[in-house]
């Protein structure tokens, strides 16, 4: 997921995440924004059921 427009295209490639759009991010930054995005979103439990 592209960690500045939320949305589900691009790939990542080892160090790297390709953006939809052609940008080039550090895949672990990517990420971790990612989590940061969605830190309190109900849909995500901390305990697997």
């Amino acid at each position: 997921m592209d960690s500045r427009y939320g949305i589900l295209m691009g790939k990542r490639n080892g160090d790297s995440f390709y953006g939809g759009d052609g940008a080039v991010l550090q895949a672990d930054e990517n990420t971790a924004r990612n989590v940061l995005a969605r830190l309190h979103d109900p849909e995500i439990d901390r305990w697997i059921l």
